[in-house]
């Protein structure tokens, strides 16, 4: 399926959960450069909540080529930090740091109006807190992902995507969503929203995204938008995207 007919997710995984999307991933469609087997992907984002992520992703398509339907193989690596209020903790403020690594093996199904993609595989989570507590999941721990996603696309004038997960190892749940305005040059934008739970702490994101930015092999996408943590809180939060196909 050309390039043109994907619509891209921005896949910063909100703090604490290891990959909206990722991630991720069941992703966001790959890039589909024709006769393609192999597409990598790496993203940032942060907020002013003190907040970030980071990863990497690679996808292989070991029976038919990305641009068809087929069986698909991921390899998901991320790392984040967070913190979050509680009163017992030094200063009020439990910081966290957490790593996530995944190998997911999904199906997807790709026309060039409508797809979807749902994978499944191990997941093994490690978190890091400054202030332990019990039930607060701190430690290495080994489950399973699963991750279901889909997108339309109405020509280049409108297109949208959708992504839903859970992940056993850390129990958290996520969901994504956007819309799609085609803009000339191939370029998009439009709202997204992100929403995360996971056993000590959660947040929602709603923001625009501007996608389809190319720099030779490599196209792009930027996030901005208005952050919500369980406490209350509010912020900036801004995210880069970028991927290829080989």
């Amino acid at each position: 399926m050309p390039a043109r007919h994907k619509h891209w997710v921005r896949r910063l995984a909100p703090p604490g959960t290891g990959l909206l999307v990722a991630l991720l991933l069941g992703h966001a469609p790959a890039v589909q450069a024709r006769d393609s087997r192999m597409a990598g992907e790496a993203w940032i984002g942060a907020s002013a909540l003190h907040t970030g992520s980071l990863g990497a992703m690679l996808t292989f398509a070991p029976v038919t080529p990305n641009d068809r339907p087929g069986w698909r193989v991921q390899g998901v690596a991320q790392r984040g930090y967070y913190r979050y209020a509680l009163n017992a903790a030094p200063q009020g403020v439990v910081r966290g740091r957490y790593s996530d690594v995944s190998v997911l093996l999904g199906y997807e199904h790709n026309k060039a109006a409508y797809g979807f993609m749902a994978a499944l595989g191990p997941s093994l989570y490690t978190k890091d807190l400054s202030y332990r507590s019990p039930g607060d999941g701190a430690g290495s721990k080994l489950g399973a992902k699963a991750t279901v996603s889909g997108y339309f696309s109405a020509e280049q004038a409108l297109s949208g995507f959708a992504l839903a997960s859970y992940s056993s190892a850390n129990r958290t749940k996520n969901l994504y969503a956007n819309l799609g305005i085609g803009l000339p040059h191939g370029l998009s934008t439009g709202p997204e929203f992100a929403w995360m739970q996971a056993p000590d702490y959660r947040e929602s994101r709603l923001g625009m995204h501007l996608s389809g930015i190319r720099a030779g092999p490599v196209q792009a996408s930027l996030s901005l938008g208005w952050l919500r943590n369980q406490d209350g809180q509010q912020a900036r939060h801004v995210g880069v995207n970028a991927r290829m196909a080989f």
